[in-house]
Parts: structure tokens; C-alpha cells; sequence
């Protein structure tokens, strides 16, 4: 289950991006079971959903699978422990 704030790599991306395998990103909100990626760098991408803005060119919709959890959001000053998916 992911959860917005948490940072990711791409373990795979879609090749009409500009995004590598093992670009970092943080999950800016879900649409349905996708996590909205708001990745560090452009990777011509789009600006995110209607409830998940974000800069433009660095967002994409992750499959599930195409992402890894690296770091969870903190929550109180300590790290929330999460499950990837």
C-alpha cells in the first residue's frame, strides 16, 4: 500500500517518458491503485492528476510493480512504517 509522501525509485518506466530505471520520485496523491510519482527530475511527463498537482514534465502514473518504497513519510519526527506493494 503506498502512501503520499513516500519517496520511490522506478524499478521500470514507460518508454514514452524520458524516465531511467532507478530514478527517485515522491508519491504525490493515488488515482485508483496507481501512485501519482512526482519524479526530481523533468522526464516528460505531465503535471499530475486533478487532486495531485504537481511541476509539470515530472509526473507520471506508476504501476505498482514499477515502483519501491525507499524512504516512508515521517510522521511526528519518526519514520511511518509502511509496506510496499
Amino acid at each position: 500500500m503506498f502512501k503520499v509522501g513516500q519517496r520511490v525509485r522506478a524499478l521500470k518506466v514507460n518508454p514514452v517518458t524520458k524516465a531511467k530505471i532507478g530514478d527517485t520520485g515522491t508519491i504525490i496523491g493515488m488515482f485508483s491503485i496507481l501512485p501519482v510519482v512526482e519524479f526530481d527530475r523533468d522526464i516528460g511527463g505531465h503535471n499530475g492528476s486533478k487532486t495531485a498537482k504537481g511541476k509539470d514534465g515530472h509526473c507520471w502514473l506508476m504501476e505498482p510493480h514499477w515502483v519501491e518504497v525507499i524512504q516512508a513519510p515521517e510522521v511526528d519526527g519518526k519514520e511511518e512504517v509502511v509496506a510496499s506493494a
